[in-house]
């Protein structure tokens, strides 16, 4: 039968009665598309655009057929605009993954070329020599050598606590000798193996 406009004008009783009937079963049809969800958003949108467009209904086999149809173009646009959704997001992950390797390229990136300058060592290496001799000594091992404050006490003789007042005075001296920024290219550089 070819699609014709008809004068469909529903009355109320007669909508609620077909949306009773066939609500659960578009329900069930439109979940083999999408999620539960989203398939009971598309039958309510369908619904509710038969109501808003009652007199613009074609005729087809019977409003049963129709209301399958529009629940099935609903959830393939649902679809397409997942998947347009999808791949939008796939685009963006892999220009910020560029993004992120271009950032952390040695040659490109201003914080791993100070890092390894031999102005922020020398630096360091300098502000560590102004440390008093035994905070010194304790701040070497433990940042240089990578000896935990015990192997340091009994090195050293000291009291465990001891040595952990010479990393912490060592610090604090140092935070307050460095500009910010120094002190936080400091700390990446003490996390550096052999530094």
């Amino acid at each position: 039968m070819k699609n014709r406009i008809v004068d469909t004008n529903l009355h109320l009783s007669d909508f609620k009665e077909i949306y009773r009937k066939l609500y659960p079963k578009l329900s069930v049809y439109a979940t083999l598309f999408l999620s539960q969800d989203e398939a009971h958003d598309v039958v309510q949108e369908v619904f509710v655009s038969v109501w808003e467009n009652q007199s613009l209904i074609m005729e087809e086999a019977s409003i049963h057929s129709y209301l399958y149809r529009a629940v099935y173009n609903r959830c393939i646009d649902v679809l397409r605009k997942q998947y347009t959704k999808e791949q939008y997001a796939s685009t963006v992950r892999t220009e910020i993954l560029e993004k992120e390797a271009n950032y952390f390229h040695p040659d490109n990136h201003e914080i791993e070329n100070r890092l390894f300058s031999q102005e922020l060592y020398d630096t360091v290496h300098s502000e560590i020599e102004k440390l008093p001799a035994k905070c010194q000594e304790v701040f070497r091992l433990y940042y240089y050598e990578q000896k935990s404050a015990k192997e340091i006490s009994e090195a050293l003789d000291l009291s465990r606590s001891t040595v952990e007042n010479h990393i912490y005075n060592g610090m604090k001296t140092l935070k307050k000798r460095f500009s910010n920024y120094q002190f936080i290219l400091f700390l990446l550089l003490i996390q550096l193996p052999q530094w």
